[in-house]
């Protein structure tokens, strides 16, 4: 395999590091606000006002690096000056957090999962995983830091389960997405040789089963659920295409009756997991992470978020899926302090109704989540214009507090208006981290005003923070095991992704091509330091294409940095092409920016470099639209109409389309985009772009390959129509500007 060169040692540990671990001290860092919580609550009372910023500076976020302008490290790193590898002595592998959380909760709850036929959480403690771990051993004779054992499941307890169970006799965990093909899911076995994959359902199951020829090293399949759910029928299939079935429970069984010795505990410089990219363009690439590499995210999360971290008190409800690192280190945050973490049942139809149920304290999500969320709110006042103004005015009066950095939930339009939605949320959320994609600052302001609200505890923090809720936005990938930067709680501001973490050296580096210098502040974003990957499995080529011999991880993105101290995104230096005058294009910046049209859920921005135009693949928000039939002529419902029907009539004559590209003219010209970077024509979706389609990755980014294959004669339509129609000639239809979501 592909290792990444050593550079510079970045993992020395300053006293704040070391904090004094609760099972030795009582005064653990992971305890302390819970030591306070009662003296402050009873000084306070629910109804008090917080004021943002108390104790931080939020004009000076990040420092220079050894003096150098373009690389920059946490303000919380000025009098250390070195990275941070780990948080707590005791802690300095995935093993030590299972252990650590065990003492923190006293084997307490850990793991839960949604049981939809009782309406309730079924839990397990932390002591579980031990016989699971010495079964895997004695079952399948597995060698230490050798054996691969791929999970090929949605989210759910046991998919933890046996993931901490490897990591206790160091074993290498490969997650396979659950969305993933047969076709990805055998390229993934392969390159690995896996010879052991764990399944949750029938579904996956079969899938393995009708390309077993293609499972070349595939000889055991362990069944993760209920062996009631398991046929005869099936077991002999199973039989019959040469794997045997195992069943978790009988492992956990054999390794109850077969203890074995810790004695092959990892160690930091052992491979954890091989953690497959989505692979928007190509094949996915697996990316080497060793446990030193993965503690020192969580570690860096952890600081980052001061005591505003998990606490044993604490339940995160799990989302996103566990294949992605963001999800993955963000459970390994709350199991480390002792806390739980629900698994929801895998519906997102029945999500709303599970989270009353849950009642989470702490989410991960990605814009696509909330932005959900926010439409579902606007959903329901739409055809209401008292309630639709009611709305708007209640935002703009708490959106006024949160400019003067003020947040409280005593006001009038708490009561009568964001009392509900935070409801609906289970009424305990206190910290939501956001990562993925850029998420709207509308729906960032908006959410932040809705749902800011005291957690049930009304702990009193040591910086003076009452805990409302706290939304933090990160970015990262995959390859610096998720986010790199993320914002400071309390900052309130938008349109950027915080400072560097304590694990994490940023730079930006020139991009002569695109005219971006390093010395003005923009270029490419580079990573370094104890949370950049090794490399890709078996892919030495495509490692030394991201990875340099200094240790600095490309990203591809392009960056610059704010007065504040804060990483704004601005650019990709990937996905750019030519169109036929020779103008630059990079359209993820353009999609960015046009998702914000209030008639878009979601759009594609195409471009042909034998073109002087781009288009564009629209999803319209068609209730919206139907909710402004008064002010243009639809005779049918929108959403009743078929997508033929949707792109029956060429421009100008099809009223959607004008109403939709003059919106995106208006939000790209607003945003400094020039006439080239804005699509001529487009074609509607009716229904989002999905995974299942193969048009997005399990990340929920865009497949652009996939996309433009999948639309390729409407995009040659479009063009065909463009040609018939100068988009520069005035326009009959006329269009009102509307009250924007």
């Amino acid at each position: 395999m592909m290792m990444r060169k050593s550079s510079e040692k970045n993992g020395q540990i300053s006293p704040l590091a070391t904090i004094n671990d609760s099972s030795q001290s009582s005064s653990s860092s992971g305890s302390s606000p819970s030591t306070s919580s009662s003296s402050s609550s009873s000084m306070m009372n629910k109804t008090s006002i917080r004021y943002l910023g108390k104790g931080l500076d939020y004009q000076n976020q990040s420092i220079p690096y050894k003096d150098n302008p373009v690389e920059r490290i946490s303000k919380q790193l000025e009098h250390k000056r070195t990275l941070y590898t780990y948080q707590y002595e005791q802690v300095k592998t995935l093993n030590d957090i299972f252990d650590r959380g065990h003492r923190q909760s006293k084997n307490g709850k850990c793991l839960g999962q949604m049981n939809t036929a009782t309406n309730t959480v079924d839990w397990i403690n932390y002591d579980v995983r031990k016989h699971i771990s010495d079964g895997l051993l004695v079952q399948f004779g597995l060698q230490p830091r050798q054996s691969f054992i791929g999970i090929y499941s949605i989210n759910c307890m046991e998919y933890t389960l046996i993931e901490y169970a490897c990591y206790r006799h160091s074993l290498v965990i490969v997650p396979i997405y659950d969305t993933l093909g047969p076709n990805i899911a055998s390229f993934i076995a392969n390159q690995t040789e896996l010879t052991i994959i764990a399944c949750d359902n029938i579904e996956r199951l079969d899938r393995i089963l009708e390309q077993s020829k293609q499972f070349h090293h595939l000889k055991h399949l362990i069944w993760m659920k209920s062996d009631k759910k398991i046929t005869m029928e099936m077991r002999k299939k199973v039989m019959d295409k040469g794997f045997q079935l195992h069943i978790l429970a009988d492992i956990e069984k054999i390794g109850s009756s077969n203890p074995i010795a810790d004695d092959h505990k990892p160690k930091i410089s052992d491979l954890a997991v091989i953690c497959y990219t989505s692979g928007t363009t190509s094949t996915p690439k697996g990316v080497i992470l060793t446990h030193e590499n993965v503690i020192a995210s969580i570690a860096a999360i952890c600081i980052h978020l001061m005591d505003q971290h998990a606490t044993v008190d604490d339940t995160m409800i799990s989302i996103l899926p566990l294949a992605h690192m963001f999800q993955r280190i963000g459970e390994a945050a709350v199991f480390i302090e002792g806390g739980k973490v629900v698994y929801y049942s895998g519906d997102i139809r029945q999500l709303a109704a599970e989270i009353l149920i849950i009642r989470p304290t702490i989410m991960l999500a990605v814009p696509r989540l909330l932005n959900r969320i926010y439409d579902a709110i606007y959903a329901k006042v739409r055809n209401n214009i008292l309630k639709r103004c009611l709305l708007h005015w209640a935002y703009r009066q708490k959106r006024k507090d949160l400019a003067r950095h003020v947040i409280r939930n005593n006001t009038i339009w708490d009561r009568i208006v964001f009392d509900r939605v935070r409801q609906n949320m289970g009424s305990r959320l206190r910290l939501i981290c956001v990562g993925s994609a850029p998420l709207s600052a509308d729906v960032l302001d908006f959410l932040r005003v809705a749902i800011d609200f005291f957690f049930e505890t009304f702990k009193y923090n040591l910086n003076g923070f009452y805990d409302l809720v706290m939304i933090s936005e990160g970015y990262g990938q995959t390859e610096c095991v998720g986010p790199c930067t993320a914002t400071l709680m309390g900052d309130e501001t938008t349109g950027h992704v915080g400072p560097p973490l304590v694990g994490s050296i940023v730079k930006l580096a020139d991009v002569p091509d695109m005219g971006y210098n390093s010395c003005d502040g923009r270029g490419e974003i580079l990573v370094k330091g104890p949370v950049v990957f090794q490399g890709y499995y078996k892919m030495p080529e495509q490692t030394a294409e991201i990875l340099d011999n200094d240790g600095w991880l490309h990203t591809g993105d392009i960056g610059y940095w704010s007065a504040e101290g804060t990483l704004r995104l601005i650019d990709r230096k990937k996905n750019i092409f030519k169109l036929s005058q020779g103008e630059y294009i990079a359209p993820e910046k353009i999609e960015n920016i046009l998702i914000n049209s209030q008639y878009v859920q979601q759009i594609f921005i195409y471009g042909d470099g034998f073109k002087s135009m781009l288009i564009a693949i629209v999803v319209p928000d068609l209730d919206f639209i139907q909710s402004l039939d008064h002010r243009f002529h639809i005779e049918l419902p929108l959403i009743e109409w078929t997508e033929d029907q949707l792109n029956s009539q060429p421009l100008p004559k099809n009223q959607l389309k004008e109403l939709i590209i003059n919106d995106l003219k208006r939000v790209g010209q607003t945003a400094d985009l020039k006439s080239f970077e804005l699509p001529k024509n487009i074609y509607v979706k009716k229904s989002p772009f999905t995974i299942e389609e193969g048009l997005l990755t399990p990340t929920l980014k865009s497949k652009r390959n996939a996309i433009s294959k999948h639309f390729e004669k409407e995009i040659q339509m479009l063009y065909k129509e463009l040609e018939q129609y100068k988009p520069n000639r005035t326009t009959t239809t006329t269009t009102t500007s509307t009250t924007t979501r």
